[in-house]
């Protein structure tokens, strides 16, 4: 436990150095190879503290009143995940939101790399990323799932069974996986909720039907109690678009043996190349689950 006090005073330090635009104290938080694996680039990662620093020092020059709030922690060991929303002006659209998640790993008491999950679609839409690219995704080697107690074990079987019922593409199944009541949201949907063990199934039944070659892989995934967080890689082919490759993080709740909420972070432009934002990805922060 001790380790994961430490892993998550290091990710806080890291966005207080953010808000304040603490560019050496930044630095001295990142180990000199550090690396920042971005889902939005995912051939081009920053690698080394000090292209991490100018990264973040050009990012805040351009949105100048770019602000992140942590929205929830789960710590395991030497990796936190760190769920926040980010706000700024985006030139030409106003001020939003974006909701994204970093999996924080550290070392030694600094930051050894990060893996930022984002959607794209707004940065895109101003020029602040490059197109999308649905490419597999160059990240550090990922160990294997890091889990505590036995509960924290069942909570990772209840979330891997419900990535094989994804991959089975069973829509009933799903549904079991799921608590009657639960409750998931999507990082390029904020402002919607899908509520409902049936909805949920429903939604994911249609993903099925058009994207019938959509399989998920686990990467890696860490556990706190009851609290789950698994990076995964879809394969799905795309009209238009062919074969691509998405990788993302979903965090859960699981009670019971079955999950209660599910946030998932993703770039979802990645299958939506040269479109504007939908209004409700204009609209908020992304809904959190009660």
């Amino acid at each position: 436990m001790g380790a994961g006090r430490n892993a998550l005073a290091v990710a806080r330090r890291y966005l207080a150095a953010l808000a304040a635009r603490d560019w050496e104290g930044l630095g001295t938080l990142l180990s000199e190879d550090a690396g920042l694996y971005d889902c939005r680039r995912p051939q081009r990662p920053v690698l080394g503290a000090a292209a991490v620093v100018g990264y973040w020092r050009d990012l805040t020059t351009r949105l100048p009143d770019l602000a992140i709030e942590e929205r929830a922690a789960l710590c395991c060991g030497d990796e936190v995940v760190l769920e926040v929303a980010l706000q700024a002006t985006f030139p030409g659209l106003g001020t939003l939101w974006v909701s994204g998640c970093d999996v924080v790993q550290t070392k030694n008491g600094h930051i050894a790399n990060i893996r930022a999950y984002w959607d794209g679609t707004l940065f895109r839409a101003v020029g602040l990323l490059p197109p999308a690219e649905g490419e597999d995704w160059r990240r550090p080697t990922l160990r294997p799932c890091l889990s505590g107690s036995s509960r924290e074990g069942r909570a990772i079987a209840a979330v891997r069974e419900y990535l094989a019922a994804c991959n089975a593409h069973d829509k009933a199944w799903v549904a079991r996986c799921h608590i009657p009541n639960a409750v998931s949201v999507f990082n390029d949907m904020p402002s919607q909720a899908l509520r409902g063990a049936a909805a949920i199934a429903s939604f994911w039944d249609i993903v099925f039907s058009k994207r019938p070659d959509c399989s998920w892989t686990e990467d890696h995934s860490v556990a706190q109690g009851g609290q789950v967080a698994l990076e995964w890689s879809l394969y799905a082919t795309y009209p238009g678009l062919g074969p691509i490759w998405v990788c993302g993080v979903d965090c859960y709740v699981v009670r019971g043996g079955r999950i209660a909420q599910a946030r998932q972070y993703w770039d979802g432009s990645v299958a939506r190349v040269g479109r504007t934002p939908r209004p409700q990805e204009r609209a908020g922060p992304m809904v959190w689950p009660v």
